[in-house]
């Protein structure tokens, strides 16, 4: 792909420190996109299920799984 391969050679022009700033306000991105779809479809989710539900969805069913278990236990 043309567009990649622009991004890519526009990255390796950037310092360490950009790139590095750069994910880190990507991260932050997906994690508010990935909370407003979460709170779309459960528009009365409490704090600690909307927790929940982004490290299902970001880590999978297993993990959330075994974090639920957790702080039961």
């Amino acid at each position: 792909m043309v567009g990649e391969e622009k991004y890519i050679e526009l990255m390796r022009e950037k310092t360490g420190e950009e790139r590095l700033m750069i994910a880190s306000q990507l991260r932050e991105f997906v994690l508010k996109l990935s909370q407003l779809g979460i709170r779309s479809q459960f528009p009365k989710i409490s704090k600690k299920e909307l927790r929940e539900k982004l490290l299902q969805r970001i880590y999978g069913d297993n993990l959330s799984f075994k974090i639920s278990r957790r702080q039961a236990g």
